[in-house]
């Protein structure tokens, strides 16, 4: 059979066909290779600058932490927070030397400052001050840019965008007073706050009368608070319920004798354990926190109660840790929706923090009945967590807190 040339014609147009389209397929699949190789280096680029970008956040987080950590209302404090904070973030420790081209990181004039932070309202943010007595707040910079430790180098710099990238973070952290503590209270007894001179004697009054400036508590709020249910709570170490800041607690008043008189003898039970005069008022300890010896440290520093600079055999008393509540009239009470009734005790009303106090006498015969006392100011608990609340100062009665909180966890730069 003879073909035609119009066969051969369309044989060829076919060849000419296939070729080109194994051509462009080539095209095609080089130039998504090309993309894809590019696509896989970018992402890979991009996931460099967020890993040094973490590394740094995480440096500067666990640098604000440290110090303010170290912040006690003093000038050592302020020190040893710039110490502690400097010595973690320039450290290094967090970053390969492939991504900072040598183990440290140098620090700027300005990357540690220390400041206030108002815990109750964040919105106010971070205000620089190096007074000793209300810095509550640390803020660290990290940096790695062309002027300090040099940036990020972008591998396909001029390709998809600049060259280097610099990177700048930020943690700021503040500590308050203590939410709560890690030796529970160990009395039903609620203090004003307003009432607490540091290091001065001071008579707990629960008479129903203006003149009070304590009651006495039970917590959840809806527990009442009666002689049998306090004198429960007195008697039987332990048996007082952990409260933090902020939570609502249930108050009365009034000259309960039942449970003054147990009161008293566990002051005596005390005393009859803890010779006076041998330092035995001492910071809580943390490893110790059984009843007998709640807020008593086996080992430390002796308070002088009274103020008088020795520790003595007039330095006796049964050391405990109470909440404080708000008692001026014009506060507004979070416990209620009326916004004065902060003029009697029996309602409830927001624990505002915690004092280290210790109790020198109970009066439980005749009227008006009383707990006397010391407020010991500038006392950190240890183990403690940080709430709202003042800086803590040697001048504030409210107990310190050791472990701070990262307050920018939502603000970052």
């Amino acid at each position: 059979m003879i073909r035609s040339d119009d066969s051969h014609g369309n044989f060829r147009v076919c060849a000419r066909k296939g070729g080109s389209e194994r051509g462009a397929v080539a095209i095609i699949v080089a130039v998504s290779m090309f993309a894809l190789v590019a696509l896989i280096l970018l992402a890979v680029q991009v996931g460099t600058i967020g890993t040094v970008r973490a590394l740094l956040q995480g440096s500067a987080d666990e640098a604000a932490m440290a110090g303010a950590s170290q912040l006690d209302g003093t000038d050592a404090g302020l020190s040893d927070a710039n110490t502690q904070a400097m010595s973690i973030l320039s450290g290094g420790k967090n970053f390969p030397s492939a991504m900072n081209e040598g183990s440290d990181l140098s620090i700027a004039g300005d990357a540690f400052e220390t400041g206030t932070w108002d815990l109750l309202n964040p919105q106010n943010g971070f205000t620089p001050s190096t007074d000793a007595e209300v810095a509550n707040a640390v803020r660290v910079r990290g940096r790695k840019l062309s002027s300090l430790n040099g940036p990020v180098d972008m591998f396909l710099g001029g390709v998809f965008g600049p060259d280097t990238v610099g990177l700048f973070r930020t943690g700021i952290a503040a500590l308050g007073v203590a939410s709560s503590t890690s030796c529970p209270p160990d009395l039903p007894i609620a203090i004003c706050k307003q009432e607490i001179p540091c290091g001065e004697k001071i008579r707990i009054l629960q008479t129903p009368s203006p003149v009070d400036n304590a009651g006495w508590w039970t917590f959840p709020e809806d527990v009442s608070v009666n002689s049998n249910e306090l004198k429960g709570l007195v008697k039987n170490c332990g048996t007082v319920p952990k409260v933090r800041t902020g939570e609502c607690i249930n108050l009365g008043n009034g000259q309960n004798t039942s449970v003054y008189q147990k009161l008293s003898d566990r002051l005596k039970e005390y005393n009859a354990t803890h010779a006076c005069g041998s330092g035995n008022v001492l910071l809580p300890d943390p490893e110790n926190p059984s009843c007998e010896s709640c807020g008593v440290a086996t080992a430390g520093d002796p308070i002088d109660i009274n103020g008088d600079g020795v520790v003595n055999d007039q330095d006796c008393g049964m050391p405990t840790v109470i909440p404080m509540i708000p008692c001026d009239a014009n506060i507004a009470n979070d416990c209620s929706n009326d916004p004065d009734t902060l003029s009697n005790f029996n309602q409830a009303r927001q624990v505002s923090g915690f004092v280290y106090f210790v109790i020198t006498a109970v009066k439980d015969q005749a009227s008006p009945k009383y707990v006397d006392g010391y407020g010991i100011c500038g006392v950190t608990l240890p183990d403690t967590p940080t709430g709202p609340g003042p800086s803590c100062s040697p001048t504030d009665p409210s107990a310190c807190a050791t472990e701070p909180i990262l307050v920018n966890a939502n603000l970052r730069d």
